[in-house]
């Protein structure tokens, strides 16, 4: 919930200070994904926050990497 001292402040912001463990373009990625809400709404990461609005996001699992071969032209 954002308190008096987070009014205006942008959400990618306000998500960094809370989640030091995440970059703050992690965290943007997220919100633009949809898994950041502010008031059970999704947003973007540009928004300025107001007093009392809820704040949810959703870590989805990590997904393991598949890698792809590249054909390569031996001689």
């Amino acid at each position: 919930v954002v308190s008096s001292e987070d009014v205006g402040i942008r959400l990618d912001h306000f998500l960094v200070t809370r989640m030091p463990d995440f970059t703050r373009s992690r965290l943007q990625s997220l919100i633009k994904q949809g898994h950041v809400q502010v008031d059970q709404k999704p947003t973007d990461p540009s928004r300025k926050l107001k007093l009392d609005q809820s704040v949810t996001i959703t870590i989805p699992e990590a997904q393991e990497a598949i890698p792809k071969g590249q054909e390569v032209p031996f001689d």
